[in-house]
Protein backbone atom coordinates (compact mmCIF):
# COMPACT_ATOMS: atom_id res chain seq x y z
CA UNK A 1 0.00 0.00 0.00
CA UNK A 2 1.51 3.31 -1.00
CA UNK A 3 1.97 5.81 1.80
CA UNK A 4 -0.71 8.43 2.19
CA UNK A 5 0.22 11.84 0.97
CA UNK A 6 -0.14 14.66 3.43
CA UNK A 7 -2.44 17.21 1.77
CA UNK A 8 -3.72 20.45 3.12
CA UNK A 9 -7.45 20.88 2.57
CA UNK A 10 -8.61 24.48 2.35
CA UNK A 11 -12.26 25.09 3.00
CA UNK A 12 -14.02 26.72 0.01
CA UNK A 13 -15.46 29.45 2.24
CA UNK A 14 -11.92 30.52 3.10
CA UNK A 15 -11.11 30.72 -0.63
CA UNK A 16 -14.19 32.86 -1.27
CA UNK A 17 -13.31 35.19 1.61
CA UNK A 18 -9.74 35.54 0.32
CA UNK A 19 -10.96 36.38 -3.20
CA UNK A 20 -13.38 38.98 -1.84
CA UNK A 21 -10.61 40.62 0.25
CA UNK A 22 -8.31 40.78 -2.79
CA UNK A 23 -11.16 42.12 -4.91
CA UNK A 24 -12.01 44.83 -2.37
CA UNK A 25 -8.36 45.85 -2.18
CA UNK A 26 -8.21 46.08 -5.93
CA UNK A 27 -11.26 48.33 -5.99
CA UNK A 28 -9.65 50.67 -3.46
CA UNK A 29 -6.40 50.79 -5.39
CA UNK A 30 -8.05 51.47 -8.74
CA UNK A 31 -10.32 54.10 -7.26
CA UNK A 32 -7.34 55.78 -5.59
CA UNK A 33 -4.73 55.57 -8.32
CA UNK A 34 -6.74 55.11 -11.53
CA UNK A 35 -9.64 57.48 -11.68
CA UNK A 36 -11.02 55.65 -14.68
CA UNK A 37 -14.62 54.55 -14.96
CA UNK A 38 -13.68 51.90 -17.51
CA UNK A 39 -11.14 50.38 -15.10
CA UNK A 40 -13.68 50.22 -12.29
CA UNK A 41 -16.26 48.64 -14.59
CA UNK A 42 -13.71 46.10 -15.80
CA UNK A 43 -12.77 45.17 -12.25
CA UNK A 44 -16.45 44.88 -11.39
CA UNK A 45 -17.02 42.45 -14.25
CA UNK A 46 -14.01 40.42 -13.16
CA UNK A 47 -15.37 40.31 -9.61
CA UNK A 48 -18.79 39.19 -10.78
CA UNK A 49 -17.26 36.49 -12.96
CA UNK A 50 -15.04 35.28 -10.12
CA UNK A 51 -17.96 35.14 -7.71
CA UNK A 52 -20.01 33.22 -10.26
CA UNK A 53 -17.24 30.66 -10.81
CA UNK A 54 -16.73 30.18 -7.07
CA UNK A 55 -20.45 29.74 -6.43
CA UNK A 56 -20.65 27.19 -9.25
CA UNK A 57 -17.59 25.45 -7.87
CA UNK A 58 -19.11 25.22 -4.40
CA UNK A 59 -22.47 23.92 -5.64
CA UNK A 60 -21.43 21.72 -8.57
CA UNK A 61 -18.19 20.17 -7.26
CA UNK A 62 -20.07 17.62 -5.10
CA UNK A 63 -22.16 16.64 -8.13
CA UNK A 64 -19.03 16.21 -10.21
CA UNK A 65 -17.48 14.01 -7.55
CA UNK A 66 -20.58 11.85 -7.39
CA UNK A 67 -20.74 11.42 -11.15
CA UNK A 68 -17.08 10.52 -11.27
CA UNK A 69 -17.56 7.91 -8.54
CA UNK A 70 -20.59 6.43 -10.32
CA UNK A 71 -18.60 6.09 -13.55
CA UNK A 72 -15.73 4.42 -11.69
CA UNK A 73 -18.12 2.03 -9.99
CA UNK A 74 -19.70 0.97 -13.29
CA UNK A 75 -16.24 0.58 -14.82
CA UNK A 76 -15.25 -1.83 -12.03
CA UNK A 77 -12.80 0.58 -10.41
CA UNK A 78 -13.07 1.30 -6.73
CA UNK A 79 -13.58 4.99 -6.08
CA UNK A 80 -10.43 6.67 -4.77
CA UNK A 81 -12.18 7.90 -1.67
CA UNK A 82 -11.11 6.70 1.75
CA UNK A 83 -13.59 4.32 3.29
CA UNK A 84 -14.09 6.48 6.36
CA UNK A 85 -15.11 9.45 4.17
CA UNK A 86 -17.59 7.68 1.91
CA UNK A 87 -20.52 7.85 4.32
CA UNK A 88 -19.96 11.54 4.92
CA UNK A 89 -19.72 12.29 1.20
CA UNK A 90 -22.80 10.23 0.47
CA UNK A 91 -24.72 12.25 3.06
CA UNK A 92 -23.42 15.50 1.58
CA UNK A 93 -24.42 14.44 -1.92
CA UNK A 94 -27.87 13.47 -0.73
CA UNK A 95 -28.30 16.83 0.91
CA UNK A 96 -27.05 18.60 -2.20
CA UNK A 97 -29.44 16.67 -4.43
CA UNK A 98 -32.33 17.43 -2.09
CA UNK A 99 -31.39 21.10 -2.05
CA UNK A 100 -31.19 21.32 -5.82
CA UNK A 101 -34.41 19.36 -6.19
CA UNK A 102 -36.11 21.74 -3.79
CA UNK A 103 -34.89 24.76 -5.76
CA UNK A 104 -36.09 23.22 -9.01
CA UNK A 105 -39.51 22.51 -7.50
CA UNK A 106 -39.71 26.08 -6.18
CA UNK A 107 -38.78 27.51 -9.59
CA UNK A 108 -41.36 25.30 -11.31
CA UNK A 109 -44.08 26.29 -8.82
CA UNK A 110 -43.15 29.95 -9.15
CA UNK A 111 -43.22 29.72 -12.95
CA UNK A 112 -46.58 27.94 -12.86
CA UNK A 113 -47.99 30.54 -10.48
CA UNK A 114 -46.68 33.39 -12.64
CA UNK A 115 -48.08 31.78 -15.77
CA UNK A 116 -51.46 31.37 -14.08
CA UNK A 117 -51.47 35.01 -12.97
CA UNK A 118 -50.51 36.21 -16.46
CA UNK A 119 -53.19 34.00 -18.03
CA UNK A 120 -55.82 35.32 -15.60
CA UNK A 121 -54.72 38.92 -16.19
CA UNK A 122 -54.86 38.51 -19.97
CA UNK A 123 -58.28 36.85 -19.72
CA UNK A 124 -59.63 39.66 -17.52
CA UNK A 125 -58.30 42.35 -19.83
CA UNK A 126 -59.66 40.55 -22.89
CA UNK A 127 -63.05 40.23 -21.19
CA UNK A 128 -63.05 43.94 -20.34
CA UNK A 129 -62.11 44.80 -23.92
CA UNK A 130 -64.92 42.63 -25.27
CA UNK A 131 -67.42 44.36 -22.98
CA UNK A 132 -66.11 47.82 -23.93
CA UNK A 133 -66.20 46.99 -27.64
CA UNK A 134 -69.76 45.72 -27.29
CA UNK A 135 -70.79 48.89 -25.46
CA UNK A 136 -69.05 51.12 -27.99
CA UNK A 137 -70.74 49.29 -30.85
CA UNK A 138 -74.11 49.64 -29.14
CA UNK A 139 -73.57 53.36 -28.54
CA UNK A 140 -72.45 53.85 -32.13
CA UNK A 141 -75.59 52.19 -33.53
CA UNK A 142 -78.21 53.28 -30.96
CA UNK A 143 -80.07 56.54 -30.46
CA UNK A 144 -79.31 57.70 -26.92
CA UNK A 145 -82.72 59.27 -26.28
CA UNK A 146 -85.08 56.54 -27.48
CA UNK A 147 -82.88 53.45 -27.43
CA UNK A 148 -83.88 52.74 -31.04
CA UNK A 149 -81.37 51.95 -33.76
CA UNK A 150 -79.99 55.12 -35.31
CA UNK A 151 -79.63 56.09 -38.96
CA UNK A 152 -76.28 54.32 -39.32
CA UNK A 153 -77.79 51.05 -38.15
CA UNK A 154 -80.79 51.65 -40.42
CA UNK A 155 -78.61 52.05 -43.51
CA UNK A 156 -76.87 48.71 -42.90
CA UNK A 157 -79.96 46.75 -41.90
CA UNK A 158 -82.11 48.09 -44.73
CA UNK A 159 -79.67 46.65 -47.26
CA UNK A 160 -80.07 43.21 -45.69
CA UNK A 161 -83.86 43.41 -45.68
CA UNK A 162 -83.98 44.51 -49.32
CA UNK A 163 -81.68 41.65 -50.30
CA UNK A 164 -83.80 39.16 -48.33
CA UNK A 165 -86.96 40.46 -50.00
CA UNK A 166 -85.43 40.01 -53.45
CA UNK A 167 -84.26 36.47 -52.75
CA UNK A 168 -87.55 35.38 -51.18
CA UNK A 169 -89.62 37.38 -53.72
CA UNK A 170 -91.70 38.96 -50.96
CA UNK A 171 -92.92 42.50 -50.32
CA UNK A 172 -91.11 45.02 -48.13
CA UNK A 173 -92.91 48.06 -46.73
CA UNK A 174 -91.14 51.27 -45.77
CA UNK A 175 -93.00 53.72 -43.50
CA UNK A 176 -91.67 57.18 -42.68
CA UNK A 177 -93.18 58.95 -39.66
CA UNK A 178 -92.82 62.63 -38.85
CA UNK A 179 -94.11 64.46 -35.76
CA UNK A 180 -96.13 67.48 -36.92
CA UNK A 181 -95.57 70.84 -35.19
CA UNK A 182 -92.72 69.43 -33.15
CA UNK A 183 -90.88 72.76 -33.18
CA UNK A 184 -93.98 74.37 -31.68
CA UNK A 185 -93.94 71.80 -28.88
CA UNK A 186 -90.31 72.63 -28.10
CA UNK A 187 -90.88 76.38 -28.29
CA UNK A 188 -94.06 76.30 -26.21
CA UNK A 189 -93.41 73.67 -23.55
CA UNK A 190 -89.62 73.34 -23.62
CA UNK A 191 -87.21 70.73 -24.90
CA UNK A 192 -87.79 68.44 -21.95
CA UNK A 193 -91.42 67.98 -23.02
CA UNK A 194 -90.26 67.62 -26.62
CA UNK A 195 -87.94 64.80 -25.56
CA UNK A 196 -90.84 63.07 -23.81
CA UNK A 197 -92.87 63.28 -27.02
CA UNK A 198 -90.03 61.70 -29.02
CA UNK A 199 -89.63 58.88 -26.51
CA UNK A 200 -93.40 58.35 -26.44
CA UNK A 201 -93.51 58.17 -30.25
CA UNK A 202 -90.78 55.50 -30.24
CA UNK A 203 -92.74 53.47 -27.69
CA UNK A 204 -95.90 53.62 -29.81
CA UNK A 205 -94.03 52.54 -32.94
CA UNK A 206 -92.51 49.54 -31.18
CA UNK A 207 -95.87 48.59 -29.71
CA UNK A 208 -97.64 48.60 -33.09
CA UNK A 209 -95.24 46.47 -35.14
CA UNK A 210 -94.29 42.81 -35.21
CA UNK A 211 -91.18 41.32 -33.67
CA UNK A 212 -89.52 40.83 -37.06
CA UNK A 213 -90.22 44.43 -38.13
CA UNK A 214 -87.56 47.12 -37.80
CA UNK A 215 -87.92 50.59 -36.30
CA UNK A 216 -85.23 53.31 -36.23
CA UNK A 217 -84.95 56.97 -35.40
CA UNK A 218 -84.05 58.65 -38.67
CA UNK A 219 -83.16 61.97 -37.06
CA UNK A 220 -84.88 64.76 -35.15
CA UNK A 221 -88.63 64.04 -35.18
CA UNK A 222 -88.53 61.47 -38.01
CA UNK A 223 -88.71 57.69 -37.74
CA UNK A 224 -88.49 54.86 -40.26
CA UNK A 225 -90.22 51.49 -40.15
CA UNK A 226 -89.30 48.52 -42.34
CA UNK A 227 -91.88 45.72 -42.52
CA UNK A 228 -90.68 42.58 -44.33
CA UNK A 229 -93.20 40.18 -45.87
CA UNK A 230 -95.93 42.79 -45.53
CA UNK A 231 -98.47 43.70 -48.21
CA UNK A 232 -99.47 47.30 -48.77
CA UNK A 233 -102.94 46.93 -47.23
CA UNK A 234 -101.48 45.51 -44.05
CA UNK A 235 -98.76 48.18 -43.91
CA UNK A 236 -101.40 50.90 -44.28
CA UNK A 237 -103.39 49.45 -41.38
CA UNK A 238 -100.26 49.49 -39.24
CA UNK A 239 -99.64 53.14 -40.15
CA UNK A 240 -103.21 54.14 -39.30
CA UNK A 241 -103.03 52.28 -36.00
CA UNK A 242 -99.86 54.19 -35.11
CA UNK A 243 -101.40 57.53 -35.99
CA UNK A 244 -104.62 56.86 -34.09
CA UNK A 245 -102.82 55.63 -30.98
CA UNK A 246 -100.59 58.69 -30.98
CA UNK A 247 -103.50 61.14 -31.27
CA UNK A 248 -105.37 59.48 -28.41
CA UNK A 249 -102.49 59.39 -25.97
CA UNK A 250 -100.22 62.35 -26.71
CA UNK A 251 -102.39 65.03 -24.97
CA UNK A 252 -102.20 63.15 -21.67
CA UNK A 253 -98.50 62.54 -22.23
CA UNK A 254 -97.80 66.26 -22.62
CA UNK A 255 -100.03 67.18 -19.66
CA UNK A 256 -98.27 64.63 -17.41
CA UNK A 257 -94.86 65.79 -18.60
CA UNK A 258 -95.68 69.43 -17.82
CA UNK A 259 -97.05 68.45 -14.39
CA UNK A 260 -93.87 66.54 -13.57
CA UNK A 261 -91.68 69.44 -14.65
CA UNK A 262 -93.80 71.85 -12.62
CA UNK A 263 -93.33 69.65 -9.57
CA UNK A 264 -89.58 69.78 -10.18
CA UNK A 265 -89.73 73.54 -10.67
CA UNK A 266 -88.66 73.30 -14.32
CA UNK A 267 -91.89 73.56 -16.32
CA UNK A 268 -94.67 75.95 -17.33
CA UNK A 269 -97.60 76.71 -15.08
CA UNK A 270 -100.22 74.94 -17.20
CA UNK A 271 -102.83 73.25 -15.05
CA UNK A 272 -105.67 72.65 -17.53
CA UNK A 273 -105.34 70.18 -20.37
CA UNK A 274 -107.50 72.48 -22.50
CA UNK A 275 -104.66 74.98 -22.53
CA UNK A 276 -102.51 72.35 -24.21
CA UNK A 277 -104.89 71.33 -27.01
CA UNK A 278 -103.89 74.09 -29.48
CA UNK A 279 -100.30 72.86 -29.36
CA UNK A 280 -100.93 69.11 -29.57
CA UNK A 281 -98.72 67.51 -32.25
CA UNK A 282 -99.88 64.89 -34.75
CA UNK A 283 -98.24 62.40 -37.11
CA UNK A 284 -97.76 62.56 -40.86
CA UNK A 285 -96.93 59.17 -42.35
CA UNK A 286 -95.66 58.20 -45.79
CA UNK A 287 -95.76 54.61 -47.07
CA UNK A 288 -93.82 53.07 -49.96
CA UNK A 289 -93.68 49.46 -51.12
CA UNK A 290 -90.97 47.33 -52.63
CA UNK A 291 -92.86 44.42 -54.14
CA UNK A 292 -91.40 41.27 -55.61
CA UNK A 293 -91.52 42.67 -59.16
CA UNK A 294 -89.54 45.85 -58.40
CA UNK A 295 -85.77 46.15 -58.54
CA UNK A 296 -85.45 49.35 -56.50
CA UNK A 297 -82.62 49.65 -53.97
CA UNK A 298 -82.67 51.08 -50.45
CA UNK A 299 -82.11 54.66 -51.60
CA UNK A 300 -85.00 54.51 -54.07
CA UNK A 301 -87.33 52.91 -51.53
CA UNK A 302 -86.51 55.57 -48.97
CA UNK A 303 -86.99 58.30 -51.57
CA UNK A 304 -90.45 56.97 -52.42
CA UNK A 305 -91.40 56.87 -48.72
CA UNK A 306 -90.09 60.41 -48.25
CA UNK A 307 -92.18 61.57 -51.23
CA UNK A 308 -95.26 59.98 -49.69
CA UNK A 309 -94.48 61.74 -46.38
CA UNK A 310 -94.17 65.08 -48.16
CA UNK A 311 -97.58 64.54 -49.76
CA UNK A 312 -99.05 63.78 -46.33
CA UNK A 313 -97.67 67.08 -45.07
CA UNK A 314 -99.08 68.90 -48.09
CA UNK A 315 -102.46 67.25 -47.54
CA UNK A 316 -102.94 68.90 -44.17
CA UNK A 317 -100.84 66.60 -41.97
CA UNK A 318 -102.15 64.03 -39.50
CA UNK A 319 -102.74 61.47 -42.24
CA UNK A 320 -101.26 58.46 -44.05
CA UNK A 321 -100.32 58.63 -47.74
CA UNK A 322 -99.20 55.57 -49.69
CA UNK A 323 -97.58 55.51 -53.14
Amino acid sequence: MPPKKNTIQIHPVFILALVLVIYAGGVVMIKQYYQSTAAIVALGLIGIGTSWMISNYLSLKPLGNLLRQIKQHHAGVDPDIPLENRGRLTLEMTREFNRLNGEIVRYINKASSTRGKIKQCVWNQTKDLRIECKQLKKHALTDNLTGLPNRGYLDDYAEKLVEMARKSKTDLACIMVDVDNFKTVNDTFGHAVGDDVIVFTAEILNACIREKDFCARYGGDEFVLLLPECAQAMAQRVAERIRGHFMREVPNLIFDSIARLNQEGKGMQCVDIKEINPFIPSLSIGLAMLDSKQSADVAELRKMADTALYRAKESGRNCVIAI
